[in-house]
Protein backbone atom coordinates (compact mmCIF):
# COMPACT_ATOMS: atom_id res chain seq x y z
CA UNK A 1 0.00 0.00 0.00
CA UNK A 2 1.02 3.65 -0.42
CA UNK A 3 1.28 4.02 3.37
CA UNK A 4 3.84 1.21 3.64
CA UNK A 5 1.42 -1.45 4.87
CA UNK A 6 1.60 -5.00 3.51
CA UNK A 7 -1.92 -6.43 3.41
CA UNK A 8 -3.17 -9.91 2.61
CA UNK A 9 -6.59 -11.28 1.74
CA UNK A 10 -7.86 -14.73 0.81
CA UNK A 11 -7.98 -15.22 -2.95
CA UNK A 12 -11.21 -17.17 -2.50
CA UNK A 13 -12.80 -14.19 -0.77
CA UNK A 14 -11.88 -11.99 -3.71
CA UNK A 15 -13.42 -14.47 -6.15
CA UNK A 16 -16.53 -14.89 -3.99
CA UNK A 17 -16.97 -11.12 -3.92
CA UNK A 18 -16.64 -11.09 -7.68
CA UNK A 19 -19.37 -13.73 -7.93
CA UNK A 20 -21.56 -11.60 -5.65
CA UNK A 21 -21.07 -8.52 -7.84
CA UNK A 22 -21.69 -10.46 -11.07
CA UNK A 23 -24.25 -13.16 -10.16
CA UNK A 24 -25.16 -13.80 -13.80
CA UNK A 25 -21.55 -14.90 -14.42
CA UNK A 26 -21.06 -16.79 -11.16
CA UNK A 27 -20.33 -20.17 -12.77
CA UNK A 28 -18.08 -18.63 -15.41
CA UNK A 29 -16.06 -16.80 -12.74
CA UNK A 30 -15.62 -20.01 -10.77
CA UNK A 31 -14.65 -21.90 -13.92
CA UNK A 32 -12.02 -19.32 -14.86
CA UNK A 33 -10.46 -18.21 -11.59
CA UNK A 34 -10.79 -21.03 -9.06
CA UNK A 35 -9.20 -24.46 -8.81
CA UNK A 36 -10.46 -25.61 -12.19
CA UNK A 37 -11.27 -29.11 -10.96
CA UNK A 38 -13.16 -29.55 -14.23
CA UNK A 39 -9.82 -29.93 -16.01
CA UNK A 40 -8.22 -32.40 -13.59
CA UNK A 41 -8.14 -36.17 -13.67
CA UNK A 42 -8.54 -38.88 -16.26
CA UNK A 43 -12.23 -38.11 -16.83
CA UNK A 44 -11.34 -34.57 -17.92
CA UNK A 45 -8.73 -35.90 -20.32
CA UNK A 46 -11.33 -38.14 -21.94
CA UNK A 47 -14.02 -35.45 -22.16
CA UNK A 48 -11.75 -32.71 -23.45
CA UNK A 49 -9.95 -35.21 -25.62
CA UNK A 50 -12.99 -34.90 -27.90
CA UNK A 51 -11.87 -32.16 -30.25
CA UNK A 52 -15.33 -30.69 -30.75
CA UNK A 53 -15.95 -30.34 -27.00
CA UNK A 54 -12.59 -28.70 -26.41
CA UNK A 55 -13.11 -26.31 -29.32
CA UNK A 56 -16.54 -25.23 -28.03
CA UNK A 57 -15.12 -24.51 -24.56
CA UNK A 58 -12.22 -22.60 -26.10
CA UNK A 59 -14.58 -20.47 -28.21
CA UNK A 60 -16.65 -19.61 -25.14
CA UNK A 61 -13.47 -18.77 -23.23
CA UNK A 62 -12.16 -16.49 -25.99
CA UNK A 63 -15.55 -14.81 -26.41
CA UNK A 64 -15.72 -14.09 -22.68
CA UNK A 65 -12.15 -12.75 -22.71
CA UNK A 66 -13.02 -10.28 -25.47
CA UNK A 67 -16.43 -9.16 -24.26
CA UNK A 68 -16.41 -9.38 -20.45
CA UNK A 69 -14.24 -7.53 -17.97
CA UNK A 70 -14.79 -8.04 -14.25
CA UNK A 71 -13.83 -5.28 -11.84
CA UNK A 72 -13.77 -4.81 -8.07
CA UNK A 73 -13.05 -1.68 -6.08
CA UNK A 74 -10.61 -2.08 -3.20
CA UNK A 75 -13.27 -0.85 -0.78
CA UNK A 76 -15.32 -3.95 -1.69
CA UNK A 77 -12.73 -6.23 -0.07
CA UNK A 78 -10.97 -3.80 2.30
CA UNK A 79 -12.67 -5.19 5.40
CA UNK A 80 -11.35 -8.66 4.56
CA UNK A 81 -7.74 -7.44 4.33
CA UNK A 82 -5.33 -7.89 7.24
CA UNK A 83 -1.96 -6.27 7.80
CA UNK A 84 1.28 -8.24 8.05
CA UNK A 85 3.35 -5.18 8.90
CA UNK A 86 5.15 -2.21 7.40
CA UNK A 87 8.07 -1.82 5.03
CA UNK A 88 10.13 1.35 4.83
CA UNK A 89 11.21 1.44 1.18
CA UNK A 90 10.03 0.50 -2.31
CA UNK A 91 9.12 -3.24 -2.69
CA UNK A 92 10.95 -4.80 -5.64
CA UNK A 93 9.95 -8.48 -5.40
CA UNK A 94 7.88 -10.85 -3.29
CA UNK A 95 7.96 -14.64 -2.91
CA UNK A 96 6.05 -17.21 -0.84
CA UNK A 97 7.84 -20.43 0.01
CA UNK A 98 7.83 -22.89 2.88
CA UNK A 99 4.92 -21.04 4.48
CA UNK A 100 7.05 -17.92 4.66
CA UNK A 101 6.69 -14.67 2.81
CA UNK A 102 9.81 -12.87 1.61
CA UNK A 103 9.61 -9.22 0.58
CA UNK A 104 12.59 -7.81 -1.29
CA UNK A 105 12.92 -4.04 -0.94
CA UNK A 106 15.35 -1.29 -1.78
CA UNK A 107 16.53 -1.25 1.84
CA UNK A 108 16.60 -5.00 2.51
CA UNK A 109 14.82 -8.34 2.80
CA UNK A 110 11.80 -8.84 5.06
CA UNK A 111 10.32 -12.14 6.25
CA UNK A 112 6.93 -13.17 7.62
CA UNK A 113 6.06 -16.66 8.84
CA UNK A 114 2.61 -17.55 7.58
CA UNK A 115 1.87 -20.02 10.42
CA UNK A 116 -0.43 -22.65 8.95
CA UNK A 117 -3.25 -23.49 11.35
CA UNK A 118 -5.22 -26.72 11.69
CA UNK A 119 -7.98 -25.42 9.42
CA UNK A 120 -5.41 -24.65 6.70
CA UNK A 121 -5.84 -20.92 7.28
CA UNK A 122 -2.76 -18.75 7.75
CA UNK A 123 -1.90 -16.43 10.63
CA UNK A 124 1.10 -14.41 9.40
CA UNK A 125 3.65 -12.96 11.79
CA UNK A 126 4.67 -9.33 11.41
CA UNK A 127 7.43 -8.52 8.96
CA UNK A 128 10.96 -8.87 10.28
CA UNK A 129 14.03 -7.60 8.50
CA UNK A 130 16.61 -10.31 7.80
CA UNK A 131 19.01 -8.53 5.41
CA UNK A 132 20.04 -4.88 5.10
CA UNK A 133 21.20 -4.68 1.47
CA UNK A 134 19.20 -3.90 -1.66
CA UNK A 135 17.16 -6.89 -2.89
CA UNK A 136 15.83 -6.81 -6.46
CA UNK A 137 14.88 -10.49 -6.85
CA UNK A 138 13.79 -13.37 -4.60
CA UNK A 139 13.53 -17.00 -5.70
CA UNK A 140 13.08 -20.23 -3.75
CA UNK A 141 12.90 -23.97 -4.34
CA UNK A 142 14.23 -27.30 -3.05
CA UNK A 143 14.81 -25.98 0.48
CA UNK A 144 16.88 -23.00 -0.70
CA UNK A 145 16.18 -19.28 -1.01
CA UNK A 146 18.28 -17.26 -3.46
CA UNK A 147 18.50 -13.47 -3.37
CA UNK A 148 19.51 -11.27 -6.30
CA UNK A 149 21.22 -8.29 -4.66
CA UNK A 150 22.58 -6.52 -7.76
CA UNK A 151 26.28 -5.70 -7.19
CA UNK A 152 26.22 -7.41 -3.78
CA UNK A 153 25.89 -10.65 -5.71
CA UNK A 154 23.80 -13.81 -5.48
CA UNK A 155 23.09 -14.74 -1.86
CA UNK A 156 21.70 -18.04 -0.61
CA UNK A 157 19.94 -19.33 2.48
CA UNK A 158 18.22 -22.51 3.67
CA UNK A 159 14.73 -23.35 4.90
CA UNK A 160 14.62 -26.89 6.21
CA UNK A 161 11.73 -26.54 8.66
CA UNK A 162 9.04 -24.08 9.64
CA UNK A 163 10.35 -23.26 13.11
CA UNK A 164 14.00 -22.37 12.58
CA UNK A 165 15.07 -18.78 11.94
CA UNK A 166 15.92 -18.05 8.32
CA UNK A 167 19.52 -16.98 7.82
CA UNK A 168 21.07 -15.57 4.68
CA UNK A 169 24.74 -16.25 3.99
CA UNK A 170 25.89 -12.67 3.40
CA UNK A 171 29.61 -13.39 3.76
CA UNK A 172 29.86 -15.80 0.84
CA UNK A 173 28.06 -14.46 -2.26
CA UNK A 174 27.97 -16.94 -5.13
CA UNK A 175 28.94 -14.30 -7.71
CA UNK A 176 29.68 -10.59 -8.10
CA UNK A 177 26.33 -9.58 -9.59
CA UNK A 178 22.78 -10.93 -9.82
CA UNK A 179 19.75 -9.23 -11.36
CA UNK A 180 17.41 -12.25 -11.50
CA UNK A 181 17.44 -16.04 -11.42
CA UNK A 182 15.57 -18.95 -12.98
CA UNK A 183 15.40 -22.56 -11.80
CA UNK A 184 16.49 -25.40 -14.09
CA UNK A 185 14.98 -28.16 -11.92
CA UNK A 186 17.50 -28.26 -9.01
CA UNK A 187 20.06 -26.13 -10.87
CA UNK A 188 19.91 -22.38 -11.38
CA UNK A 189 20.47 -19.78 -14.06
CA UNK A 190 21.87 -16.52 -12.69
CA UNK A 191 21.42 -13.49 -14.93
CA UNK A 192 24.06 -10.79 -14.54
CA UNK A 193 22.41 -8.70 -17.28
CA UNK A 194 19.60 -8.88 -19.80
CA UNK A 195 21.47 -11.44 -21.90
CA UNK A 196 24.46 -12.54 -19.77
CA UNK A 197 24.08 -15.56 -17.51
CA UNK A 198 25.84 -18.47 -15.81
CA UNK A 199 24.58 -21.98 -15.11
CA UNK A 200 24.91 -23.11 -11.46
CA UNK A 201 24.96 -26.83 -10.89
CA UNK A 202 23.76 -27.75 -7.39
CA UNK A 203 24.30 -30.93 -5.43
CA UNK A 204 21.06 -32.26 -3.95
CA UNK A 205 19.71 -35.06 -1.79
CA UNK A 206 17.07 -37.36 -3.27
CA UNK A 207 14.48 -38.47 -0.73
CA UNK A 208 13.55 -42.13 -0.62
CA UNK A 209 10.12 -43.25 -1.81
CA UNK A 210 9.24 -44.21 1.76
CA UNK A 211 9.79 -40.66 3.01
CA UNK A 212 7.26 -37.84 2.93
CA UNK A 213 7.05 -36.09 -0.44
CA UNK A 214 4.36 -33.51 0.23
CA UNK A 215 5.70 -30.02 0.73
CA UNK A 216 2.96 -28.68 2.98
CA UNK A 217 3.81 -30.59 6.11
CA UNK A 218 3.73 -28.77 9.43
CA UNK A 219 6.83 -30.54 10.64
CA UNK A 220 9.45 -29.73 8.01
CA UNK A 221 10.17 -29.01 4.41
CA UNK A 222 9.51 -32.32 2.71
CA UNK A 223 10.11 -31.84 -0.99
CA UNK A 224 11.40 -34.83 -2.90
CA UNK A 225 14.73 -33.09 -3.56
CA UNK A 226 16.67 -30.80 -1.22
CA UNK A 227 19.75 -28.83 -2.31
CA UNK A 228 22.75 -29.94 -0.27
CA UNK A 229 25.43 -27.68 -1.75
CA UNK A 230 24.92 -24.68 -3.99
CA UNK A 231 27.09 -23.99 -7.02
CA UNK A 232 29.32 -27.07 -7.01
CA UNK A 233 30.03 -26.24 -10.67
CA UNK A 234 29.49 -22.99 -12.57
CA UNK A 235 29.38 -22.83 -16.38
CA UNK A 236 29.75 -19.55 -18.24
CA UNK A 237 28.39 -18.63 -21.65
CA UNK A 238 31.54 -19.70 -23.50
CA UNK A 239 31.05 -23.26 -22.26
CA UNK A 240 27.27 -23.27 -22.59
CA UNK A 241 27.26 -22.07 -26.22
CA UNK A 242 30.20 -24.21 -27.31
CA UNK A 243 27.96 -26.53 -29.40
CA UNK A 244 25.06 -24.19 -30.12
CA UNK A 245 24.17 -22.64 -33.47
CA UNK A 246 22.88 -19.56 -31.61
CA UNK A 247 25.16 -16.54 -31.89
CA UNK A 248 25.36 -15.34 -28.30
CA UNK A 249 26.45 -11.89 -29.49
CA UNK A 250 23.02 -11.42 -31.10
CA UNK A 251 21.07 -12.18 -27.90
CA UNK A 252 19.34 -9.10 -26.50
CA UNK A 253 17.37 -10.82 -23.73
CA UNK A 254 17.26 -14.34 -22.30
CA UNK A 255 15.22 -16.31 -19.77
CA UNK A 256 14.52 -19.96 -19.00
CA UNK A 257 11.95 -22.58 -18.08
CA UNK A 258 12.80 -25.70 -16.07
CA UNK A 259 14.49 -27.40 -19.03
CA UNK A 260 15.06 -24.82 -21.76
CA UNK A 261 16.72 -21.51 -22.42
CA UNK A 262 14.85 -18.82 -24.37
CA UNK A 263 16.71 -16.19 -26.36
CA UNK A 264 15.28 -12.99 -27.82
CA UNK A 265 17.51 -12.15 -30.78
CA UNK A 266 18.42 -8.82 -32.34
CA UNK A 267 16.36 -9.66 -35.47
CA UNK A 268 13.16 -10.00 -33.38
CA UNK A 269 13.04 -13.80 -33.26
CA UNK A 270 12.77 -15.89 -30.11
CA UNK A 271 14.75 -19.13 -30.08
CA UNK A 272 14.69 -21.87 -27.50
CA UNK A 273 17.03 -24.78 -26.86
CA UNK A 274 17.46 -27.51 -24.28
CA UNK A 275 20.28 -27.38 -21.74
CA UNK A 276 21.98 -30.77 -21.84
CA UNK A 277 24.51 -32.59 -19.71
CA UNK A 278 27.75 -33.71 -21.31
CA UNK A 279 28.40 -37.03 -19.62
CA UNK A 280 31.94 -37.40 -20.92
CA UNK A 281 33.15 -33.97 -19.87
CA UNK A 282 30.88 -33.75 -16.84
CA UNK A 283 29.65 -30.33 -17.96
CA UNK A 284 26.56 -28.68 -19.43
CA UNK A 285 25.89 -27.08 -22.80
CA UNK A 286 23.05 -25.59 -24.83
CA UNK A 287 21.84 -28.01 -27.48
CA UNK A 288 22.92 -27.49 -31.09
CA UNK A 289 19.25 -27.87 -32.06
CA UNK A 290 17.33 -24.66 -31.46
CA UNK A 291 13.66 -24.07 -32.21
CA UNK A 292 12.03 -20.94 -33.60
CA UNK A 293 9.51 -20.14 -30.89
CA UNK A 294 8.15 -16.84 -32.27
CA UNK A 295 9.06 -13.96 -34.58
CA UNK A 296 8.53 -10.33 -33.63
CA UNK A 297 8.53 -7.26 -35.80
CA UNK A 298 11.69 -5.69 -34.41
CA UNK A 299 10.63 -2.24 -35.61
CA UNK A 300 7.65 -2.12 -33.25
CA UNK A 301 8.92 -4.21 -30.32
CA UNK A 302 11.58 -3.06 -27.86
CA UNK A 303 13.81 -5.20 -25.68
CA UNK A 304 11.76 -7.09 -23.02
CA UNK A 305 11.88 -5.74 -19.48
CA UNK A 306 10.88 -9.00 -17.79
CA UNK A 307 9.51 -12.46 -18.55
CA UNK A 308 7.71 -15.37 -16.95
CA UNK A 309 6.73 -18.87 -18.03
CA UNK A 310 3.14 -20.08 -18.46
CA UNK A 311 1.87 -23.50 -19.62
CA UNK A 312 2.90 -24.00 -23.27
CA UNK A 313 4.12 -20.44 -23.57
CA UNK A 314 5.54 -17.35 -21.93
CA UNK A 315 4.76 -13.76 -21.08
CA UNK A 316 7.01 -10.85 -22.01
CA UNK A 317 6.79 -7.42 -20.45
CA UNK A 318 7.73 -4.49 -22.68
CA UNK A 319 7.86 -0.78 -21.95
CA UNK A 320 4.35 -0.19 -23.28
CA UNK A 321 2.60 -3.59 -23.12
CA UNK A 322 2.48 -7.10 -21.69
CA UNK A 323 2.29 -9.88 -24.30
CA UNK A 324 1.22 -13.51 -23.94
CA UNK A 325 2.75 -15.96 -26.44
CA UNK A 326 1.05 -19.35 -26.36
CA UNK A 327 0.01 -22.02 -28.84
CA UNK A 328 1.33 -20.04 -31.81
CA UNK A 329 -0.69 -16.94 -30.94
CA UNK A 330 0.43 -13.60 -29.52
CA UNK A 331 -1.99 -11.57 -27.44
CA UNK A 332 -1.54 -8.25 -25.63
CA UNK A 333 -2.82 -8.60 -22.06
CA UNK A 334 -2.42 -4.88 -21.33
CA UNK A 335 -1.34 -2.00 -23.55
CA UNK A 336 0.51 0.24 -21.11
CA UNK A 337 3.53 0.11 -18.83
CA UNK A 338 3.16 -1.90 -15.60
CA UNK A 339 5.04 -2.43 -12.35
CA UNK A 340 5.35 -6.21 -12.41
CA UNK A 341 4.05 -9.42 -13.97
CA UNK A 342 3.90 -12.78 -12.17
CA UNK A 343 2.85 -16.30 -13.16
CA UNK A 344 2.30 -19.25 -10.81
CA UNK A 345 3.36 -22.33 -12.76
CA UNK A 346 4.54 -24.15 -9.63
CA UNK A 347 0.99 -24.03 -8.25
CA UNK A 348 -1.27 -27.00 -8.87
CA UNK A 349 -4.48 -25.00 -8.71
CA UNK A 350 -3.49 -21.63 -10.15
CA UNK A 351 -0.83 -22.35 -12.74
CA UNK A 352 -3.00 -20.71 -15.42
CA UNK A 353 -3.32 -17.43 -13.49
CA UNK A 354 -1.17 -14.39 -14.29
CA UNK A 355 -1.17 -11.22 -12.17
CA UNK A 356 -0.27 -7.81 -13.58
CA UNK A 357 0.42 -5.04 -11.06
CA UNK A 358 -0.14 -1.36 -11.87
CA UNK A 359 0.20 1.70 -9.65
CA UNK A 360 -3.48 1.64 -8.73
CA UNK A 361 -4.74 -1.87 -9.49
CA UNK A 362 -3.97 -5.56 -9.90
CA UNK A 363 -5.25 -7.45 -12.94
CA UNK A 364 -5.72 -11.24 -12.81
CA UNK A 365 -5.64 -12.95 -16.19
CA UNK A 366 -6.72 -16.58 -16.61
CA UNK A 367 -5.11 -18.42 -19.51
CA UNK A 368 -6.96 -21.17 -21.37
CA UNK A 369 -5.23 -24.29 -20.09
CA UNK A 370 -6.86 -27.39 -21.54
CA UNK A 371 -4.08 -28.00 -24.05
CA UNK A 372 -1.80 -29.28 -21.31
CA UNK A 373 -4.22 -32.18 -20.73
CA UNK A 374 -4.45 -33.32 -24.32
CA UNK A 375 -1.99 -35.69 -25.93
CA UNK A 376 -1.29 -33.57 -28.98
CA UNK A 377 1.48 -31.24 -30.21
CA UNK A 378 1.73 -28.07 -28.14
CA UNK A 379 1.56 -25.89 -31.24
CA UNK A 380 -0.62 -26.21 -34.38
CA UNK A 381 1.20 -26.45 -37.70
CA UNK A 382 -0.41 -23.37 -39.21
CA UNK A 383 1.01 -20.07 -37.90
CA UNK A 384 -1.50 -17.45 -36.83
CA UNK A 385 -0.09 -13.90 -37.16
CA UNK A 386 -1.58 -11.47 -34.65
CA UNK A 387 -0.90 -7.73 -34.43
CA UNK A 388 2.52 -7.73 -36.00
CA UNK A 389 3.67 -11.01 -34.44
CA UNK A 390 4.59 -13.89 -36.73
CA UNK A 391 4.81 -17.22 -34.86
CA UNK A 392 7.33 -19.65 -36.33
CA UNK A 393 6.23 -23.27 -36.07
CA UNK A 394 8.37 -26.32 -36.60
CA UNK A 395 6.15 -29.08 -38.03
CA UNK A 396 8.25 -31.73 -36.29
CA UNK A 397 7.77 -30.07 -32.95
CA UNK A 398 6.08 -32.47 -30.54
CA UNK A 399 4.10 -32.02 -27.38
CA UNK A 400 7.30 -32.05 -25.30
CA UNK A 401 8.47 -28.86 -26.96
CA UNK A 402 9.19 -26.16 -26.05
CA UNK A 403 8.57 -26.96 -22.38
Amino acid sequence: MADGQLLYVSYHKVVNRLKYEYPQYSSLIELIFLHNEYSKGEAAKIIFGVTEIREVVEKIWLKAAKEIEFELNFKDIQEECKSIGEYSSIPLDIRLYGYRLFLGCKDGLYESRLNLEDNYQINPSHLEKCYDGKVIGVNANYGSVVISADWDGLLTGEILDFDSKFRLDERHPQCKRSLRTGWMTTDLMNYEGTSEFDYYRNEYLQKKDTEEKHFYSKAKISERKIIKQFGTEVYGMETLFNKSNIDKEDIVYSFNSSQKGFFVMSDGSILNATVRANGLADSYYISSRSTNFAKFDKDIIDKPLSSCIVPSGCILEFFDKVVLIQNSQSLSLVNHSVNSVRSYTSSTNYRNIVSVVDDDKVTFCSIFGLDSLIHKPAFPKNPVPVNGFEPMINEKQGKDLPF
